[in-house]
């Protein structure tokens, strides 16, 4: 949807409903262009003993802190809009937990397979007691959103729509379920084709 014009409770309630929303024209192209030219610039060269750059967590993927690219980048990440409507779905404030510029190369082949963020049980560290319980999981756990820097279809964002309430009763892997579960999952499939610029933010559930 585009976000101009349209009302921040409308917004929310598309996410609440299919777990998912994709914000068009949010950023513009001359920012996103800036922001692209800072992170070929880092992206180029690997971290060395510390100094800034990208670093490689496997063959087709190169990563970079974006708050270390400055200027317009915070922009992006600190978007008072996007706070605002993250906020009013957790009806809650938000913390910034993790962020991340990603540059993906495509290999042809799933690296990065289906899966859900949180279940019954999870918790940041496995020294941690607990975790979370399904009277914590029934409300919004965490939200997560990616910005497109260019023109995106293949390789695009995959949410499998409303899944979200499904709250991952066998966890967080898909191939901890049976073939009907999966099937049923995996026929609610959307593809966040996007545009540079877009956004798409989605509940980690």
């Amino acid at each position: 949807m585009a976000t101009g014009n349209i009302e921040i409770s409308s917004i929310v309630d598309c996410f609440k409903k299919r777990g998912f929303c994709i914000l068009r024209n949010l950023f513009t192209s001359d920012v996103i262009d800036s922001v692209c030219v800072r992170a070929e610039r880092y992206l180029a060269k690997p971290t060395i003993a510390g100094a800034p750059g990208y670093w490689q967590v496997d063959h087709p993927k190169k990563l970079v802190h974006p708050f270390t690219l400055g200027g317009p980048t915070l922009g992006l990440i600190l978007n008072e809009r996007v706070i605002e409507i993250v906020e009013e779905a957790m009806d809650s404030e938000c913390i910034l937990a993790e962020c991340m510029l990603k540059f993906d190369k495509g290999v042809g082949y799933t690296y990065f397979p289906m899966h859900s963020d949180f279940s019954i049980g999870w918790s940041k560290s496995s020294a941690a007691s607990g975790g979370l319980t399904l009277a914590q999981l029934k409300k919004v756990v965490g939200i997560g959103a990616a910005i497109y820097l260019a023109d995106t279809n293949t390789g695009a964002f995959s949410y499998c729509d409303s899944t979200h309430k499904f709250l991952a009763p066998k966890g967080q892997n898909l191939n901890a379920y049976n073939n009907e579960e999966q099937q049923l999952i995996l026929s609610r499939k959307v593809r966040c084709d996007g545009l540079k610029g877009d956004l798409v933010l989605f509940d980690d559930r």
